[in-house]
């Protein structure tokens, strides 16, 4: 990448046309963008979002056997404490158990009640 720009910056000099200190600065930036986002990558945690097909417990009508709806009526909030949430909660959790069982890894976190999904750190290696 270095060597096109300087074959670049030498035609440019030879035709006797110079770069802005703007486009200079712009170059820079980017530089040091790629740079942060080079850092980033290299420290990643390996931690991931999965998302599940059914719908969370803030939207779920119904049609699972004996899983009562748990979407809230319009203008009301979602009671995360009532039965059929902590029921329908427990169903959305050991779907995700065993979607991990099948892939390995560790569960950092269940979402549940906006978004029916979670987050694995698969193992090392």
């Amino acid at each position: 990448m270095r060597r096109i720009r300087l074959i670049i910056a030498l035609l440019l000099v030879a035709f006797g046309v110079t770069p802005s200190p703007a486009t200079r600065i712009a170059a820079q930036a980017q530089e040091e963008g790629q740079r942060v986002a080079a850092r980033a990558a290299s420290r990643s945690n390996s931690v991931y979002i999965v998302q599940m097909i059914d719908p969370p417990a803030g939207s779920y009508v119904g049609g699972v056997a004996g899983l009562p709806a748990t979407k809230a009526p319009r203008g009301a909030k979602l009671d995360p404490n009532s039965p059929a949430v902590v029921g329908y909660g427990a169903f959305l959790q050991a779907q995700h158990d065993q979607a991990l069982g099948r892939s390995g890894g560790r569960k950092v976190y269940d979402y549940r009640f906006s978004f029916n999904g979670f987050s694995p750190q698969p193992h090392a290696g």
